[in-house]
């Protein structure tokens, strides 16, 4: 047997092999389009403590874009435009929806990661983790710092180009809190006065940090974490009202 002949039959076997896989591929999304839907199964991707929205949330979701889904043939489950309903969820990130040979209708949701919640009156948000700004939720409390004081938000939170350069300190702030296990730990909350600068207040001790602004607010960390490991190691945690880092070069605490 010569090449060509051995090329020839290679090239009939393989187009024997596709079509064979394209007509079994048809078949089987035909038989399973016929189905009748047997179920909805949800599948999150968040932090634990910081989810907005549950599995039984988004399955009602799908209910409601599709009343009567449970008779519904899998045909009839436009997948796109459930996706498009369920994108417009302010918690939901990414969303993918498919359907699966045993009838099901599966979605697969990575929510955005809240990383501060904002309180003023009348209004509250989340800012996620790429800095925007999203509506508050009462359904679930995750646990992130809470920022309060003199915060400007927009009236529309998909506005990026509106957000004021105090949205975006604390976006940097929050963010340096959350990556460092001690200070993610101690710092709850964060107020800004009507001059823009920062104070928190610690979950542990009676005392207020002053940080002023939050150039280099790193140095400032380190600071406040020397004073904590070794003069309060002496004093305690209850002698000072304020411990004040807007300084440089200097940390200056005021006693009660």
């Amino acid at each position: 047997m010569n090449k060509q002949t051995r090329r020839y039959k290679a090239l009939i076997f393989w187009a024997v092999i596709i079509l064979y896989l394209v007509f079994s591929y048809g078949s089987f999304g035909k038989e399973t389009e016929q189905k009748v839907v047997s179920g909805i199964e949800v599948r999150t991707v968040v932090d634990s403590d910081k989810s907005l929205i549950s599995p039984d949330d988004i399955t009602r979701k799908v209910r409601q874009f599709y009343p009567g889904i449970d008779t519904m043939q899998l045909r009839s489950v436009r997948l796109d435009q459930l996706e498009h309903f369920l994108a417009g969820q302010p918690a939901i990130k990414r969303i993918d929806a498919y359907k699966t040979y045993s009838g099901k209708v599966m979605v697969e949701v990575e929510q955005r990661t809240p990383i501060l919640r904002i309180i003023k009156s009348g209004r509250n948000a989340y800012l996620d983790e790429s800095g925007k700004l999203m509506p508050f939720s009462g359904n679930y409390t995750p646990h992130v710092p809470v920022a309060t004081g003199f915060i400007p938000l927009p009236d529309d939170f998909a506005d990026t180009g509106k957000y004021s350069n105090v949205l975006t300190e604390l976006f940097e702030l929050s963010n340096f809190l959350r990556e460092n296990p001690l200070w993610e730990a101690q710092i709850e909350q964060i107020y800004v006065d009507r001059k823009q600068e920062f104070y928190l207040i610690p979950r542990v001790g009676r005392h207020h940090i002053l940080l002023g602004g939050i150039d280099d607010y790193e140095t400032k960390f380190k600071k406040l974490e020397a004073l904590y490991a070794q003069a309060f190691r002496e004093t305690g945690w209850n002698t000072y009202r304020l411990i004040n880092l807007k300084y440089k070069n200097q940390v200056v605490c005021t006693k009660f």
